[in-house]
């Protein structure tokens, strides 16, 4: 076999990506999911509605992208604690479902503003090349055979169809974690360095990549007799130690920043997979959706061409170095196809992207068995003809998902720009504004998630569905204000809140008396959270004023409800009148004996429009961090003290004083808060942090204090009476860290090379 020079493989990838992203190249277009939410409101009122959008696109817009873009604009203030998503949690370095996949974070890394979706899928389809084009010259095979198998994995249905969210990674690197099982003729502590660095990979990436190193670790012990033959000390379990120890912070904090007692990598519905999706284009995969799934679906396409080369490896002069290959493919494949109920432990360890490598391998097997005898010309012009081949076949399928969007495209304005500065209270969408997440985009905290499967407990408390969807009316309960849900997000043609404060107005009478001149008045104490009261348009009222201690606020006029009915004329109430004297004039020529007045209680204002929507605050929502004015158990046995901070129940008789402590202070870092508090007795302070007690330490007045869980989900923290300086902060355990450091600093000792004395 003649072997090509090495420019080979660089000019085949070169070849994929201009293919890949020509419209970017030449039609002046970029890969951007995000520009998908403009179908949703309150955008879809500036721009129209827009075609549904495929499964893969549409789930990247709302929970890969709004995490690309926090960590391109905040990067390491985000690694440990995420404060934008779900009411806060753990970052990215705890999960790569949270963006930490390796790919993923080198993309943010390394585009611009706009441009990071395009660099991430460049990121991945040239990883998933070179992986496998690595694995394949391992095995000795020449460079248009392996050129051309690599091209089959990088293009294949697995790989495509996962291009846009955290999976990509996992898939794309997956050859990496094959690689050790054939890395023979090197010395032991060679093999330790690839086994420990292909598993920490698998640690990092997740539970997608774990199927390849099941696959590395089949293939390590099908050659495990020879090794032995030779007395040649197995790598592997110095490599798993060595890779364990690195990623101890990470393995600590995955389960540090979980909640209590829920899976890290929650169970969802995968689409079945079937025979005929080898050759056929997946219809979940062309299936569109406004609101995508939790999970994107994964193809198994490779199209015909490829499936023919890895038939042909059967005839293969090499049949023995590639039976192994057909005992994976075999394997991968029953367990992929059809319902996977029974055959593995959790769904995300789905090995179709096994059974695509498996195929590539046997295809470029296959391939040089084809070219076996040619001469050095036609074997040329039969390679490069092999791979245009395998190409066409494999790039529409493999391109079909890619969201594209004019390079000039202007940025989604934000429809949050009202509440921008004003304090750190959360935002929550109604009737499907601002999706889940989105809000992170434009650096708002969100009180919703995307996927909440791993917190039953926080989405029970918020009353939300797995994929963060809030109900209408929970949306408007005022019982949200618990949790710091500060802003509500309502698409501006819309008047739903309006309708239900309207709706849920009280009424009641007062007497008029005679005044000065041609006035009656009359007077009565406004009710603790009234947000404005109402008068009919026919009683002649000419001043309505709030008496304070000490002064007078004439009240002005409010016309949010103005659209619900003409029967009424509204004034705001400031929220310091509340508890003062509500003083009533009317003209007595115009008014009856009695005034009947409408009382708001809803808590919710208006505080501005822009972006197509409407922005309300919840004025009683709680602030990120406050001190407690009585406490309650978390299922009380008599009536619920709207007022009262919820504990656990052995805690709810904690000794509190009551008016006597005040915050002198906040200081807000992402993983960080600091708070001086000065009170002549004991009080609880609430950190709407969630509880997270290995995670998150507390130390007062530089001592470590204890925590407990407060309000459903936050941090309290009891604190003694006088003035203490309370700290709470997320750290990782000394042991982790110097377990890494060890680990990285004996990886480094055996993949450099030694010099024999």
């Amino acid at each position: 076999m003649n072997r090509t020079p090495s420019p080979v493989a660089a000019a085949v990838l070169l070849a994929l990506l201009v293919a890949v992203f020509y419209p970017v190249l030449f039609l002046g277009q970029r890969v951007a999911p995000e520009s998908l939410l403009r179908a949703a409101p309150p955008w879809r009122a500036q721009f129209g509605p827009l075609s549904p959008a495929p499964v893969a696109a549409a789930h990247a817009a709302r929970h890969l992208g709004p995490r690309l873009e926090a960590i391109a604009r905040d990067g390491l203030a985000l690694a440990v604690w995420n404060p934008l998503v779900g009411g806060g949690r753990g970052g990215w370095l705890s999960s790569p479902a949270e963006g930490g996949a390796p790919l993923p974070l080198l993309a943010a890394a390394l585009a611009q503003r706009g441009w990071v979706w395009t660099a991430l899928v460049t990121v991945e389809l040239s990883a998933a090349y070179l992986a496998c084009l690595w694995l394949l010259r391992r095995q000795r095979l020449a460079a248009w055979p392996a050129a051309a198998g690599a091209l089959i994995f990088a293009l294949s249905g697995p790989v495509a169809s996962h291009l846009l969210d955290w999976k990509g990674s996992a898939v794309a690197l997956g050859p990496l974690l094959v690689l050790p099982a054939f890395a023979r003729g090197v010395p032991w502590r060679a093999r330790t360095a690839a086994w420990a660095g292909s598993l920490l990979l698998a640690v990092v990436c997740g539970p997608p990549a774990w199927p390849f190193a099941a696959a590395g670790a089949a293939l390590a012990l099908l050659s495990w007799r020879r090794d032995a033959a030779r007395r040649r000390r197995p790598a592997w379990p110095a490599g798993l130690t060595l890779a364990l120890a690195v990623a101890a912070p990470v393995l600590w904090l995955e389960r540090a920043a979980a909640e209590p007692g829920a899976s890290i990598f929650p169970s969802g519905s995968v689409v079945p997979l079937h025979l005929r999706d080898l050759v056929a284009f997946s219809p979940a995969m062309a299936r569109t959706a406004q609101a995508p799934p939790l999970d994107t679906p994964t193809m198994l396409f490779l199209g015909w061409p490829a499936l023919v080369l890895a038939a042909a490896a059967l005839a293969s002069p090499r049949r023995r170095e590639a039976a192994p290959w057909f005992g994976v493919a075999a394997v991968a494949l029953a367990v992929s196809l059809g319902p996977i109920e029974g055959k593995l432990p959790h769904p995300l360890l789905l090995p179709a992207p096994v059974a695509a490598l498996a195929v590539a391998v046997l295809a470029a097997f296959g391939l040089e068995r084809v070219f076996r005898d040619l001469a050095p010309r036609a074997y040329q012009v039969l390679g490069a003809a092999a791979c245009l081949a395998i190409l066409a076949s494999l790039l529409p399928v493999a391109v079909a998902g890619l969201p594209l969007a004019p390079t000039g495209e202007e940025p989604l304005p934000s429809p949050l720009a009202a509440v921008a500065g004003r304090g750190d209270g959360r935002a929550v969408g109604l009737v499907g504004a601002v999706p889940p997440d989105s809000a992170a985009v434009f650096g708002v905290a969100d009180l919703r998630a995307a996927d909440l499967r791993g917190e039953p407990a926080y989405a029970a408390a918020l009353g939300a569905s797995a994929d963060g969807t809030l109900p209408l009316p929970r949306a408007l309960d005022p019982a949200l204000a618990r949790l710091g849900g500060r802003w509500l997000v309502e698409p501006a043609p819309l008047r739903v809140t309006s309708s239900a404060i309207f709706a849920a107005v009280d009424t009641s009478d007062l007497t008029l008396r005679e005044g000065p001149g041609r006035l009656r008045f009359a007077e009565t104490t406004i009710p603790p959270g009234t947000t404005r009261v109402g008068f009919p348009a026919n009683a002649a009222v000419v001043g309505v004023l709030a008496r304070l201690p000490g002064r007078t606020v004439a009240l002005r006029a409010d016309d949010t409800l103005a659209g619900e009915s003409d029967a009424w004329r509204w004034f705001a109430v400031p929220e310091e009148a509340a508890g003062g004297t509500l003083a009533v004039q009317c003209s007595a020529g115009a008014a009856p004996a009695e005034l009947t007045v409408a009382w708001d209680g809803s808590g919710l204002a208006v505080v501005g429009e822009s972006g197509g929507a409407r922005v309300w605050e919840r004025r009683q929502a709680r602030p990120f961090v406050y001190l407690a004015p009585a406490l309650e158990p978390d299922r009380p046995s008599g009536g619920h003290d709207p007022d009262a901070v919820r504990v656990p129940q052995d805690l709810a008789s904690l000794a509190l004083g009551r008016g006597r402590a005040r915050i002198e202070s906040v200081r807000r870092h992402p993983a960080r808060v600091e708070v001086t508090v000065v009170g002549e007795t004991a009080a609880l302070l609430v950190v709407q942090v969630k509880y997270r007690p290995r995670l998150w330490r507390a130390r007062v007045n530089g001592r470590p204090a204890p925590t407990l869980r407060a309000d459903l989900v936050w941090t309290g923290i009891p604190l003694p009476a006088g003035r203490n300086e309370v700290s709470l902060a997320a750290a990782f355990p000394t042991w982790t860290v110097t377990l890494c450091l060890v680990g990285v600093a004996v990886g480094v000792g055996l993949a450099l090379p030694w010099r024999r004395a």
